[in-house]
């Protein structure tokens, strides 16, 4: 089977999780459409038919792990032995921190992953953009990110999300030797303030990586960026999404403010090998 239609098999099969779970599951379909080999992605078929299915999915020194199997085959010990090969492979590969991630409302899910003794890390809400009117307030400039930008892409990730640099300054080259679109540095009078990423899926515009430099927060930047990314997109007939973590009040009511409701979320869980 070809990458497409193997890509294509996976769609299908979350198709068919999220529906009978009432949840959105996180792939990060971008990487994987990205791969320049399989290492990273796990399969089980019975027969033709694909129905689980297990990604790994590398930020610098830390891997991220989430899966599916089929509702049909599911308690069949399928995504036990797909963990089991994944998590040989992140040995193999020398990742220092395993993440594995599982939304929130996913009952066997969570079941699966506190039977291994992961501990909680985080939670993040998935939110959807209701449109209202909005006016912005500042000359706000978005540029596309360029090789150059990587110090600072990289600086913006360790001082707003806490990424060790080691790892930031790895993930900002990469990212950029992989050509990742949608990058954009925000430009306020003239200085570069900042950065954020709109990413395109189907007609969906997802938010990620926004961040402010801490000396410009608190002057209504970042509340111009977010209506500034909202009128293009909705112009074009996008709806808007992003995703923040829960314990970022700040963040969070910034994002209620200008229009996002929370409608899904996604839970965090440190694993040590």
């Amino acid at each position: 089977m070809n990458a497409a239609s193997l890509f294509n098999e996976i769609e299908a099969l979350k198709e068919v999780c999220e529906q009978e779970g009432q949840f959105q599951l996180k792939l990060n379909e971008d990487m994987m459409r990205d791969r320049k080999e399989d290492a990273f992605d796990f399969f089980h078929f019975e027969g033709e038919q694909l129905v689980g299915f297990l990604g790994l999915y590398g930020f610098a020194s830390t891997v991220e792990v989430c899966g599916m199997v089929h509702p049909d085959y599911r308690n069949q010990g399928i995504f036990t032995k797909l963990f089991e090969q994944a998590m040989n492979r992140v040995i193999e590969r020398q990742f220092k921190k395993v993440l594995l991630n599982t939304p929130a409302s996913s009952i066997t899910g969570k079941r699966f992953i506190e039977n291994l003794g992961a501990t909680h890390s985080h939670t993040e809400h998935q939110m959807t953009l209701r449109p209202k009117p909005l006016d912005i307030k500042q000359d706000i400039l978005l540029r596309p990110a360029f090789d150059t930008d990587t110090q600072l892409i990289a600086l913006l990730d360790h001082v707003c999300f806490d990424m060790p640099l080691d790892d930031a300054i790895t993930w900002a080259n990469d990212s950029s030797r992989r050509g990742v679109k949608g990058q954009f540095i925000i430009v306020w009078n003239n200085k570069d303030v900042g950065k954020i990423r709109v990413k395109m899926e189907h007609n969906e515009a997802w938010i990620y990586g926004f961040a402010i430099l801490p000396e410009y927060q608190g002057k209504g930047i970042g509340r111009d960026v977010l209506k500034k990314v909202i009128g293009i997109e909705t112009g074009r007939g996008n709806s808007v999404h992003l995703e923040v973590e829960t314990e970022n009040e700040n963040a969070l009511k910034l994002y209620k403010d200008v229009g996002f409701e929370v409608v899904h979320a996604q839970v965090y869980y440190d694993y040590k090998l």
